[in-house]
């Protein structure tokens, strides 16, 4: 892990080029220093409770998929289609090996997701470092931190192809964002506006000790920008809304409740099995819809 020092926002632009274009480079932004870039699920201590929300996600983003998604989807040899054009969005490290399925407008899926606040095994990045940088300069709640240090964390896709393609899943949601807002009407969603993707951590492995190694791998072949945040001028995000008002997140509302119903015939199955132990996970994962979200990354 590469650390360098920022004290000019234009020696910043200088050094962190834009991924947008081609997905040359990825972002990611925090206020405060953590040893690994952990995604969210990850953090909880309980093994039940990331089991619950692995549960939840998977649920939800099967349910948004058939509500949001599917009508608008013509399948022809397997293929996906949105107006005669593949909907989904390829794995940016395994692109050459990728076969268009549902898959890859899954992981888009639970990438929006993560993006309004559920617990993933999925990271947020950006494509753009200005967005990063404003994570770097904001609390969780959106709040400007004016003075201290910020942390930018940078990658360049051919180096993490070459080192962790098989460790993890890299993606856009600018497609499933472009499509939300032309096909469905919703105005321009916070992924668009965020120039947002994310990483699968270890593409569905569920061992720790390889989670770890794999985050630490991602660790190493970052470059950090270690920011002066009193060297950005406030009026640097003024013109900056990231998180605009869209109607995604009833959406996603709408798809939980009816998650909700699915998983209360679920936990009485499990009632007249004597399944003690899935009636307990299925009970935490009803009870985490009770809990309002709060944006993670």
């Amino acid at each position: 892990m590469e650390m360098v020092e920022i004290h000019d926002i234009d020696e910043f632009l200088r050094l962190a080029p834009s991924g947008c274009e081609y997905y040359a480079h990825f972002y990611r932004g925090e206020p405060s220093f953590f040893p690994y870039r952990t995604p969210a699920v990850w953090r909880l201590p309980i093994e039940d409770d990331r089991i619950a929300h692995n549960l939840m996600r998977s649920g939800v983003a099967r349910l948004f998929f058939r509500r949001e998604i599917g009508p608008h989807i013509k399948m022809e040899w397997g293929i996906p289609l949105h107006r005669g054009q593949w909907f989904g969005e390829y794995d940016l490290c395994n692109w050459a090996n990728g076969v268009p399925s549902l898959d890859q407008i899954s992981w888009q899926v639970v990438g929006l997701l993560q993006h309004y606040g559920y617990k993933t095994s999925y990271l947020d990045m950006t494509f753009d470092p200005t967005t990063a940088l404003y994570f770097s300069c904001h609390d969780a709640a959106g709040k400007a931190i004016s003075d201290g240090l910020g942390y930018v964390y940078h990658w360049q896709r051919g180096d993490v192809c070459r080192k962790l393609m098989e460790r993890l899943i890299l993606t856009s949601i600018t497609r499933l964002s472009e499509f939300l807002r032309t096909e469905k009407h919703y105005s321009t969603s916070r992924p668009e506006t965020q120039k947002a993707g994310s990483i699968w951590i270890a593409a569905g492995h569920e061992r720790e000790d390889y989670i770890q190694d794999t985050l630490q791998r991602l660790n190493e072949l970052a470059t950090v920008y270690v920011i002066d945040r009193a060297s950005i001028p406030p009026r640097f995000f003024a013109s900056r809304d990231l998180f605009p008002q869209d109607a995604i997140p009833s959406a996603i509302a709408a798809a939980t409740a009816e998650w909700v119903v699915e998983l209360r015939y679920s936990i009485d199955q499990a009632h007249e099995e004597e399944n003690t132990r899935l009636v307990e996970i299925l009970s935490r994962a009803r009870a985490l819809v009770q809990c309002p979200t709060s944006a993670t990354g």
